[in-house]
């Protein structure tokens, strides 16, 4: 795999070789954390061994690095597919399931970045993502608004009038072989709705709800007094 890749005025010949070089740099990134990326190449004797790290600085220079990275541009919808088909090819989830919405750090120009200032980064890109017990991503997907195609109604990709959270929940069902998990979810897909997906499709869930929802369930089987 050789290419020619601008940058700026100069290009830069990557191989596999430099490839594989990259990725390994990048997940001792994911490992070993420092404030910044110059960070990893920083010399120990000038930051009392602080900072540096010689595996990284004995495989590849800083500027190799970044000219790389700068110079990828991957499809990550066509990406998330591939994790999914080799997710479903070579491991089997844990009985008990979460379905929950995360947000990657982003703070670039695109018109689905979302804010949620409750969130420990607050702005970026919300994914919904469907894991399991040891910590394992079973299925993603990015929210793009109105355009988030797996929240559409089968059949007809551009409504949504079914209700987005029942929308979330058949889309995770449909990436799962087996029956019989337990889905933990929080308030955001509490509801009768919800729980009548699953189990439909053979599966349980465990659903925090808000006073208000459903109504019929707390005013009768949960109301003040009346649960034991």
């Amino acid at each position: 795999m050789d290419e020619e890749i601008p940058q700026g005025k100069r290009f830069a010949s990557i191989s596999l070789t430099d490839m594989k070089t990259w990725l390994s740099i990048l997940l001792v990134m994911c490992l070993v954390h420092l404030p910044a990326l110059p960070d990893y190449w920083k010399l120990p004797k000038t930051t009392e061994g602080i900072y540096g790290n010689q595996f990284i600085r004995n495989r590849m220079g800083r500027d190799r690095w970044s000219t790389i990275e700068n110079a990828l541009h991957p499809d990550i919808d066509d990406l998330m597919e591939q994790f999914r088909t080799v997710n479903q090819k070579y491991y089997q989830p844990t009985k008990q399931l979460s379905i929950d919405e995360t947000l990657f750090l982003y703070k670039g120009r695109v018109r689905f970045r979302q804010r949620m200032p409750l969130k420990p980064q607050s702005t970026g890109l919300k994914y919904f993502v469907l894991a399991d017990v040891n910590g394992f991503i079973v299925d993603a997907f990015l929210y793009k608004g109105k355009e988030t195609r797996e929240m559409m109604v089968e059949g007809d990709k551009t409504s949504r009038k079914e209700g987005s959270t029942k929308n979330i929940i058949k889309y995770f069902l449909k990436r799962l072989k087996n029956k019989g998990h337990i889905l933990f979810m929080d308030k955001y897909y509490g509801g009768l709705e919800v729980m009548d997906v699953l189990i439909e499709n053979g599966h349980f869930g465990v659903l925090a709800c808000q006073g208000n929802r459903p109504t019929e369930l707390f005013n009768t089987g949960l109301a003040a007094g009346k649960c034991k």
